[in-house]
């Protein structure tokens, strides 16, 4: 390789690490998120979200940055992995490019991949962008070097590449796709004299990169099964396919198509539609590049949710088309690379109009200081900064919503003693349940202390029950508790949770833990007492809590699933 291509990506490299203090509010929920997984690693071992023994994704990078975090701090480690990665899409878009464009071809394609906005701003970004980018562009190189040669080692390194982009996140599988349409239409089936042929050796080896590829996946998939686990695919699928996703408002069939000018920007989708034109017209191996954005198209844009995100990672396949097309313009060599900075310019005008301008990481921010000192039992209820004060603070936070009739039975839920929310909510506005404590500029948010006294007024002629979960007779945190088919939520980290429930009689009590055996406890209200029930009705006994005692299951499990911080 040439030195230039390594002078490229360490220069772009460390232009990303010098904006990485900032961060964008719109993802700053994701980011943390990740780092809270991470930290979940650190304590118990395994990835965890909310409690369950599952991965939101799967569990490559987080493991990546566990592993640099054993040297540095989690979001230093994290730091390095995306600069790594960013380094990385820069070298293997160049050597993916090198096959078809030569050396020139290469370097301007590494060249405006590495200004533009979707390598620089998410590789400052802790989420799965600029790791994803490297992961399919190394993935490509790996499959065409497998392809040219045609060796059983190769399509095996390609297959294991492959695996490792599945281990990251489930997105891995479009590039399965990309891949199977490609060697379906250029080998595998073949038509000669009108009849449909099948090509033998190219499937054998097709089927070799696709179980390799699966068989790296493999403990993932076993892993989440045995834990009865649900995984990203399984609690997205339905929102998306059915449009009920709560978190945006189902796109039209044609998003992606008109979407292509935030994808790629103007400069280079002009190139890349006159580069598309005539790859086709001169029958150009380029064209085959075209797969790389068609497929994944047409694969996420049957979902009803659909988001510029999810096919980010095709954008430096468009560029060497784009680039192709600058070529193919017949233009001189110093009028080529004219043409290429001012593409590029572009893309950095996008990159820097973004990291220059949007905050300052949180790290040092006083508000923290003032969490932690806070004396209090409970949970601490926040907002907007929810996982940013899990990461940064000692308590455990759960989340609001803003919404007083859900927020009010989450404060007696957790126990909770305080409230970091938005200043303009209406209903903490002259509410006696809600006493100021302390404005924190840096979050725009405002620090409330919870009278339970005014609290438990809202709840009049209803009894209050208690309830303390244990595990050989110890805390036990993080169960999904319902009552009489109602979810109300977690238990947090010291095993007990409190709610209101009105008028008298029998209700039932579903208490579900991964890696422990549900329980079903009957209760009653007579009188405004509280009674625990061997069964509905039956042998009950006034108590002053009711008392869950929960046992382990067989499954591989990990000690200490407690939700002090997730």
């Amino acid at each position: 390789m040439r030195r230039e291509p390594l002078l490229l990506a360490l220069l772009f490299t460390t232009a990303y690490m010098f904006t990485f203090s900032h961060f964008l509010n719109g993802f700053i929920h994701d980011e943390f998120r990740l780092l809270n997984v991470v930290k979940g690693i650190q304590e118990y071992g395994v990835p965890m979200f909310l409690d369950y023994n599952f991965y939101l994704h799967p569990p490559l990078l987080m493991y990546e940055i566990y592993i640099v975090s054993l040297f540095m701090p989690i979001d230093t480690a994290a730091i390095i992995i995306e600069l790594v990665c960013a380094f990385g899409t820069i070298i293997f878009i160049y050597m993916v490019a090198r096959r078809f464009l030569g050396e020139d071809g290469a370097i301007a394609t590494a060249i405006i991949t590495g200004f533009h906005s979707n390598l620089w701003t998410w590789s400052n970004r802790f989420l799965f962008e600029a790791p994803l980018l490297m992961m399919f562009t190394l993935c490509t190189y790996l499959f065409f070097k497998a392809y040219d040669y045609n060796r059983t080692s190769l399509w095996t390194a390609s297959g294991l590449s492959i695996g490792a982009l599945l281990s990251l996140k489930f997105s891995g599988l479009v590039l399965l796709a990309i891949i199977g349409t490609f060697l379906l239409l250029r080998d595998i089936l073949q038509f000669n004299k009108g009849k449909l042929r099948v090509h033998l050796g190219k499937l054998r080896k097709a089927v070799i990169l696709a179980m390799v590829s699966l068989i790296v996946f493999v403990p993932y998939l076993v892993y989440i099964t045995i834990n009865n686990a649900p995984s990203s695919s399984d609690v997205l699928f339905s929102a998306m396919v059915t449009g009920a996703a709560t978190f945006a408002a189902p796109e039209p069939w044609h998003y992606y198509i008109t979407d292509l000018p935030n994808l790629l920007n103007y400069g280079v989708l002009s190139f890349f539609l006159i580069g598309t034109i005539l790859s086709l017209k001169n029958r150009s191996e380029v064209s085959a590049l075209l797969l790389w954005l068609v497929v994944p198209i047409i694969i996420f844009s049957f979902p009803s949710f659909k988001n510029t995100r999810y096919v980010n990672p095709i954008f430096p396949f468009c560029v060497i088309v784009a680039v192709y097309g600058m070529v193919e313009l017949g233009l001189s060599r110093k009028s080529t690379f004219v043409l290429t900075l001012l593409i590029a310019s572009f893309g950095a005008y996008q990159s820097l109009s973004v990291v220059l301008y949007d905050g300052e990481w949180p790290s040092s921010y006083d508000a923290w200081n003032t969490i932690n000192a806070l004396e209090s039992n409970g949970v601490l209820l926040a907002h907007d900064y929810w996982w940013a004060a899990a990461f940064f603070t000692d308590g455990y936070v759960s989340y609001i919503t803003g919404n007083p009739d859900h927020d009010y039975s989450t404060i007696l839920f957790y126990n909770s003693h305080y409230l970091l929310a938005d200043s303009d909510w209406v209903y903490l506005s002259d509410n006696p349940i809600f006493e100021r404590v302390e404005f924190l500029p840096e979050l725009n948010s405002t620090l409330y202390s919870i009278n339970w006294a005014e609290l438990s007024k809202l709840f009049p002629g209803q009894t209050e029950v208690k309830v303390r979960l244990t595990y050989n007779d110890e805390p036990l945190g993080g169960a999904i508790v319902t009552i009489d088919d109602q979810q109300f939520g977690r238990v947090p980290r010291d095993g007990r949770f409190t709610t209101f429930l009105s008028g008298s009689g029998i209700f039932s009590l579903d208490i579900k833990k991964v890696c422990y055996v549900g329980r079903t406890i009957h209760g009653g209200i007579q009188d405004g007492a509280l009674y625990q029930c061997e069964s509905p009705g039956v042998a009950c006994t006034q108590v002053s809590e009711l008392s869950v005692g929960m046992e382990r299951t067989n499954c591989v499990h990990h000690p200490g699933f407690t939700l002090d911080r997730y």
